[in-house]
């Protein structure tokens, strides 16, 4: 048991992360407003962010399907229905997450051959009109 608690409490403390602060001095920096997307923000960010936040949903979607499948699984109890829904479960979990990796890299070879950077587009701002 003591191995347990000492192995736990080193992983913990390998994957948590410290804060460093900076000791310069930070120039032009507008305090949050809580209000939404600030003014001066460029459309790219916005679409970039949009896209990495649909990215680490369906990725927690099937970190919850694979979970809830292998839990199926677990309490199956030897019951072939059930045992045959968590693989099927699990199966389509991991066929998803091969779909996530698919559309990721389609999209990364497809911007670098168009010479288009998606985790860094340069749009114009918000608040710029087009002429």
């Amino acid at each position: 048991m003591k191995k347990a608690i000492v192995a736990t409490s080193a992983i913990i403390s390998l994957v948590s992360t410290t804060v460093t602060y900076a000791a310069g001095e930070i120039v032009n920096v507008q305090p949050p407003t809580g209000k939404g997307i600030a003014a001066n923000t460029g459309v790219g960010t916005v679409i970039t962010n949009i896209i990495n936040l649909v990215f680490i949903v369906a990725i927690l979607l099937v970190l919850f399907m694979l979970i809830s499948g292998a839990i199926t699984w677990i309490t199956s109890s030897g019951d072939k229905e059930k045992v045959g829904q968590a693989r099927g479960r699990i199966i389509n979990a991991l066929i998803g997450l091969a779909i996530l990796a698919l559309a990721f890299l389609i999209l990364n070879v497809a911007g670098n051959l168009i010479n288009f950077n998606l985790s860094n587009l340069q749009l114009n701002p918000l608040n710029t009109p087009n002429p």
